[in-house]
């Protein structure tokens, strides 16, 4: 049977409102896609269906699980909650692949980013904020990477 997603459209219209709809749907295999659909004054709907990425997270090298979500950043919030980790230090390299594209997802001097791999290694890595960081939080970053040691290979 091919691959599919089925939408009831009763359902659907029921949920339709001024503001249009956004919503999660799942396909026959499993995969989360996301449709948005909103109607113009003349009467016409414009539908789109956009497939939800899956993120591989990955933390200092370290494979640590998959999720699905149109975020990155909450990809990775997702995975280090399921993995039941319990501490994101300061300055830890964290990486979610997805199909088509990698983003570093960290923090530094308190504040949280979610930026395109590239951009990480080109203006964060190296800096002396992120050198001095890392070697501030290393006791943290040691304790995590202990606790990553002793997660389920899975």
């Amino acid at each position: 049977m091919p691959r599919g997603i089925r939408v009831i459209l009763v359902d659907l219209m029921e949920r339709l409102t001024s503001e249009g709809i956004d919503m999660e749907l799942t396909d026959s295999e499993g995969q989360k896609w996301r449709l948005v659909m909103g109607g113009d004054e003349d009467g016409s709907i414009d539908l789109s269906i956009e497939e939800i990425p899956a993120w591989s997270v990955y933390i200092e090298g370290h494979f640590i699980g998959v999720a699905v979500n149109g975020n990155a950043g909450e990809a990775v919030r997702e995975v280090f909650q399921n993995a039941g980790l319990t501490s994101m230090p300061e300055a830890v390299e964290v990486k979610a692949v997805g199909q088509d594209e990698t983003f570093a997802v960290f923090t530094l001097e308190g504040e949280a980013y979610c930026v395109p791999l590239t951009q990480f290694v080109g203006e964060i890595v190296g800096t002396s904020n992120w050198i001095t960081a890392r070697q501030a939080r290393r006791p943290e970053i040691d304790a995590l990477m202990e606790e990553i040691k002793r997660l389920p290979k899975g």
